[in-house]
């Protein structure tokens, strides 16, 4: 799933996406940030799923998740696009 949403909305969409097996791909910066504190910083509120952040993977400042069988980690958006 793609989610092309502001912060607030991929923060309650994403969670509810992951925990019914559904892969996501965020292009907010509602997970880019893995240190709550920045994330408090910028957004000025308390991350709502801190621990879903180690879970995310960084490629092309966009997070995304699975549990490891996409494989090696992507080196750019193209090869996200490619697994997705």
């Amino acid at each position: 799933m793609l989610l092309a949403t502001p912060a607030d909305v991929s923060l309650e969409l994403a969670p509810k996406l992951l925990e019914a097996g559904v892969r996501v791909v965020d292009l907010s910066g509602a997970f880019r940030l893995r240190d709550t504190a920045a994330f408090k910083k910028y957004y000025g509120l308390e991350h709502p799923r801190p621990d879903l952040l180690p879970r995310s993977s960084m490629s092309a400042s966009i997070p995304v998740w699975c549990s490891g069988e996409l494989g090696p980690r992507p080196r750019n958006f193209l090869d996200v696009v490619r697994q997705v």
